[in-house]
C-alpha cells in the first residue's frame, strides 16, 4: 500500500487459491480516497471510499506503485 494525505493505492501479491496449490490475484492495483486531479487512476476526478480496480490497467502486472501530493505512479514488468 502507498499512502499519501488523501488517496492511496494498494499492490495485490500472490494469495493461495481456497481451492488449490496455485496462485491468483497478482499484480492489480486498486485506488481509493480523493480522486482530484484524476490521482487515483480512475479515468476522472471523483473519489472512491472503497477500493477500485484500476481497469486501465487490469491487463498489466504492475510491480510497484507510489503516490505523492497530486500523483500516483505504477511501474509494470513490460
Amino acid at each position: 500500500i502507498s499512502m499519501w494525505q488523501e488517496h492511496a493505492l494498494a499492490l495485490t501479491g500472490k494469495k493461495p487459491h481456497i481451492n488449490d496449490n496455485h496462485t491468483t490475484d497478482n499484480g492489480k492495483v486498486y485506488g481509493f480516497g480523493e480522486g482530484n486531479d484524476g490521482r487515483l487512476g480512475l479515468g476522472g476526478s471523483s473519489g472512491s471510499l472503497l477500493p477500485t480496480l484500476l481497469s486501465s490497467i487490469a491487463n498489466e502486472t504492475v510491480i510497484r506503485i507510489s503516490t505523492g501530493l497530486g500523483h500516483s505512479f505504477v511501474i509494470t514488468s513490460g
